[in-house]
């Protein structure tokens, strides 16, 4: 897929799933962190497309040092039935910066504990595990906790982040 197209599908997805106040949040004014900032069609993002194909390891978890052999320094962009769920770029010393599709972004810690990589981001409901998995040429994320979720690496993108600071806007 071209980056102008995955640009645009990216746009129309983040679109099609947003909330009508664009940001998912009571008050929330903040443009969608999967979509692209104004004028960035005329610029296209240089993104990866990942392919998932079958291998010896989709059904063993990554351990905390092949996790973070593979993400650091990466946005990865994940989607859960095939439409975006969210977008996280993983930064050096275990620190990363998640924003579901449509919300306001977060910053947290990783750390390993046992075959789960778990997400601190300082809320109340303490850390969030995920076993993770090498799924083809990308990832296989599976929730820990209650409602069994299960996403997948959708592509990657070398674009930052776009993340408004709280209350901005007019």
């Amino acid at each position: 897929m071209t980056p102008v197209l995955l640009a645009l599908s990216v746009a129309l997805l983040s679109a099609a799933t947003a909330p009508a106040n664009a940001g998912g949040q009571p008050g929330h004014t903040g443009r969608d962190p999967l979509s692209p900032a104004p004028g960035a069609m005329a610029t296209a993002p240089t993104s990866t497309p990942v392919t998932t194909l079958a291998t010896a390891n989709e059904h063993t978890p990554m351990s905390g040092a092949e996790f973070d052999a593979y993400v650091t320094g990466k946005i990865i962009i994940y989607a859960e039935n095939g439409l975006p769920y969210g977008v996280e770029e993983y930064l050096p010393g275990s620190r990363v910066r998640w924003a579901f599709t449509g919300s306001a972004c977060q910053d947290g810690i990783w750390f390993a504990r046992d075959e789960q990589i778990c997400f601190d981001y300082g809320e109340e409901r303490g850390a969030q595990c995920w076993q993770f998995f090498r799924d083809g040429d990308g990832l296989r994320a599976e929730f820990r906790g209650a409602g069994g979720l299960e996403v997948f690496e959708a592509w990657q993108s070398t674009e930052p982040m776009f993340c408004p600071g709280p209350d901005v806007g007019v």
